[in-house]
């Protein structure tokens, strides 16, 4: 009964699972600590205050895509804007959301993966709607 008992309580407890020597996240966060320990209080702070930058400059960069939209919308092309749009007002959800809940609890490597993966959301985004622009633009040479 007892080895049962043991057996039962190491399922229902995730802290023994949370072997380090196993888990990514820990040899992660230990890689990142081994680096960052080498770096002053004064260029942590500046190399989160870098990336943090980084985010804000993703979301402003969707603002200014919305904007352009909203400016001079092709009529013929809505639900390709609206998808861009919508898109892109995710996606500055998602990083407002992620920079207020989650970056102080992740690594420096999270949040930069994080930002990689927002980059790419934006980069197709922001293509399909240059896309969509330029055939736009080149109808109305056309006629």
């Amino acid at each position: 009964d007892s080895s049962t008992d043991d057996g039962t309580s190491e399922e229902m407890d995730p802290g023994i699972e949370d072997d380090s020597s196993n888990d990514p996240n820990a040899k992660l966060k230990e890689l990142e600590k081994s680096i960052f320990d080498q770096l002053s209080t004064e260029q942590k702070a500046l190399k989160t205050k870098e990336l943090k930058t980084l985010y804000n400059s993703v979301y402003d960069k969707c603002a200014e895509i919305i904007n352009t939209i909203s400016a001079d919308r092709n009529p013929e092309q809505a639900k390709v804007y609206d998808y861009v749009m919508n898109s892109l007002t995710d996606l500055q959800k998602y990083i407002k959301d992620y920079l207020f809940n989650i970056y102080d609890s992740k690594t420096y490597i999270e949040n930069m993966v994080q930002l990689q993966k927002y980059l790419t959301v934006l980069d197709t985004v922001s293509n399909i709607f240059e896309e969509v622009k330029n055939s736009s633009d080149q109808e109305n040479k056309d006629n």
